[in-house]
């Protein structure tokens, strides 16, 4: 998806978890939301990392919590900043999904991928849509 740095902290390198990549906290704006996250920029492309520029990007986060499948045709693909910076309450469709307990829940584009852990004993399906929030979103600038 593509999304617009609308501001970002260079003066503070963030460690990502589980990686060994660096990190800048910022903002940003896209058709969903207007929010905060950590940027990973691509490889060779840093400069990019600014205020205006436009950027494709793909997420991860630090954890998932409070999981529930959406039952009848009330769900619509939403991403809604929650209190603390970076954390979200995400309701979007399951496109895909492996039997190994990988899913993939699309918001208008925007991805997430979601393991077995963290699902919560849920087995959603595709087509179905899941609510949950996101702690610690990181945008990986795709460097398309």
């Amino acid at each position: 998806m593509k999304i617009t740095v609308t501001g970002i902290n260079t003066d503070e390198a963030v460690l990502v978890r589980g990686t060994s990549a660096l990190g800048w906290r910022g903002k940003f704006g896209c058709p969903l939301v207007i929010g905060e996250a950590v940027f990973i920029p691509a490889r060779g492309f840093e400069r990019n990392l600014r205020p205006g520029s436009t950027l494709v990007v793909e997420t991860s986060f630090e954890s998932a919590s409070d999981m529930v499948i959406v039952e009848g045709g009330s769900a619509i693909d939403s991403m809604q900043p929650l209190p603390d910076a970076g954390d979200y309450l995400i309701c979007g469709a399951v496109v895909f999904t492996t039997p190994q307990g990988i899913v993939r829940v699309s918001v208008r584009g925007l991805i997430f991928t979601i393991d077995r852990e963290e699902l919560e004993g849920l087995n959603p399906t595709l087509g179905q849509y899941l609510k949950f929030a996101v702690h610690g979103l990181t945008l990986w600038d795709t460097a398309v």
